[in-house]
């Protein structure tokens, strides 16, 4: 697709985002999230575009589209730093649990983008105060699957916040597994020789290259990454 036709779709899909038709905001969002991930920039434009769609949408089908495709938009492929979001942080008080899933996910974001690859250890970064009250809330989610999720942006990030310590060390005996697995991540992140020892077991019966033993993978990485630091002083 070039260039041209790009900027026509996405202009097309932008006017029906507010369209009466939930059928046709479900497929201009979808649209919209999927012609995000071949951005070369950030959009501003579509950014904007898409967030008054933030407040209004009340499909949740459509607007776990529009705070996804928003979130594309707004980040910068290069950027370290912490991006705004708090236009999608009220949303973690949304009733459908797919929606607070996705928020838990998309606030990684607004900790910066990559500190899930980082070495750096836990410290008290620059985030702002309600994402991490979001994310503490939707840690302590009746739904599973969000915890599990908030647990992971938590677990992965460098707050060094002791709230965010014992929200971790709350749920290594979580009744769902893959909670269970990110809070143990989180923790061996933090110097928990218990929780690795539990990640390690947890990776080991899942078994070899799949997705807990990668992520067990990548936290010994991080692990020994920060330890030849330390000892080149």
């Amino acid at each position: 697709m070039n260039r041209l036709d790009r900027d026509a779709t996405l202009r097309w899909a932008a006017d029906r985002l507010s369209d009466p038709s939930v059928r046709m905001r479900q497929f201009a969002s979808e649209l919209v999230l999927m012609m995000s991930f071949s951005r070369s920039a950030p959009d501003p434009m579509m950014a904007e575009a898409l967030r008054p769609r933030l407040g209004a949408e009340d499909d949740p089908i459509a607007l776990g589209q529009v705070i996804s495709a928003f979130a594309e938009f707004t980040t910068p492929w290069d950027s370290d730093g912490p991006v705004d979001m708090s236009d999608v942080v009220p949303h973690a008080r949304h009733r459908d649990p797919g929606i607070r899933r996705r928020v838990a996910g998309e606030l990684d974001r607004a900790i910066g983008s990559s500190s899930r690859y980082s070495a750096d250890p836990p410290v008290a970064p620059d985030v702002a105060d309600d994402v991490v009250a979001a994310l503490l809330d939707l840690a302590e989610d009746p739904d599973a699957t969000v915890r599990a999720a908030a647990l992971r942006t938590l677990g992965d990030s460098e707050i060094g916040l002791p709230q965010v310590h014992e929200a971790l060390a709350a749920h290594v005996d979580d009744d769902h597994r893959d909670a269970r697995f990110q809070a143990a991540a989180g923790l061996a992140l933090r110097g928990d020789p218990a929780a690795l020892a539990a990640l390690r077991r947890m990776a080991a019966d899942s078994g070899y290259e799949t997705s807990e033993w990668w992520a067990c993978d990548l936290v010994e990485r991080r692990l020994r990454l920060r330890a030849n630091r330390s000892a080149a002083g």
